[in-house]
């Protein structure tokens, strides 16, 4: 089960214009600033200061299992909102919707 305190956090950072949209990593920056998937969100909230250990720079699509084990994201749900995040390309408002309602 997910920490709701996290997840509270996590979905008010996705609606809060902050951060930018990103498609296929966790964080990428390009054009002077960071554009993050809604997984890199989660990333960014958990370990802001981990961006650059090694478990971090390798994980390309998923938070690495240290984040998803402490937040209580199983790696199925993780592939789900990386599929709306990238495939699908949902807003990261309909994909707060969808944390709220589902995990």
């Amino acid at each position: 089960m997910m920490n709701p305190e996290i997840k509270q956090r996590w979905v008010e950072a996705l609606r809060s214009g902050k951060y930018e949209q990103g498609r296929g990593v966790l964080r990428e920056f390009r054009d002077g600033k960071f554009h993050y998937c809604c997984l890199g969100v989660l990333c960014d909230l958990v370990a802001p200061d981990d961006w650059d250990r090694e478990w971090h720079r390798n994980s390309i699509g998923f938070p690495a299992q240290e984040i998803m084990d402490e937040v209580g994201l199983s790696r199925h749900q993780a592939g789900i909102l990386a599929e709306m995040n990238d495939g699908h390309q949902y807003t990261f408002s309909q994909i707060a919707d969808y944390i709220e309602e589902n995990l």
